[in-house]
């Protein structure tokens, strides 16, 4: 199954009010990016159903796993916004996203690495990294100058 197509479909179906959170200060909205997962986790597990045995989880926590020691190239253990696998097995990581809705520099790096560090380190076969609320131009824009320091 191409769960990058079942990515796409379910953000394809999560309403413009779950990007930007209408507050009582801010009727424009604001960005929530937990809210946002909430809504995507929703609308992928539609996407997925039950085939096959697996099961999407948000934030699942690998610490203290012993199969999942500190990454030795980032020094950190990582707890993935969305991950794709197999509960109880290490043959069928399928996919590992983070999302962010907000250009936030160091944050925007911290998931890269995760990503790497799942798809290098613990057999994922695919990451994905969502952006939203932000345009290409803006994330080069504002990304490359800090990425070249």
């Amino acid at each position: 199954m191409n769960y990058s197509t079942k990515l796409l479909d379910a953000l394809a179906l999560v309403k413009q009010e779950y990007f930007l959170i209408k507050t009582t200060y801010n009727e424009v909205g604001i960005v929530r990016e937990r809210v946002f997962c909430y809504e995507l986790y929703h609308q992928l597990r539609k996407q997925l159903g039950d085939e096959l045995g697996v099961v999407l989880h948000g934030e699942i926590d690998k610490r203290g796993h012993p199969d999942y020691p500190k990454s030795l190239q980032y020094n950190s253990q990582r707890n993935p916004d969305l991950i794709i696998h197999k509960p109880g097995r290490h043959d069928y990581n399928s996919l590992v996203c983070e999302v962010k809705g907000l250009i936030k520099p160091t944050g925007i790096c911290k998931d890269f690495e995760t990503l790497l560090d799942f798809v290098t380190f613990r057999d994922y076969r695919k990451g994905v990294f969502l952006l939203y609320n932000c345009s290409l131009e803006q994330f080069t824009n504002k990304m490359i100058p800090y990425i070249s320091n």
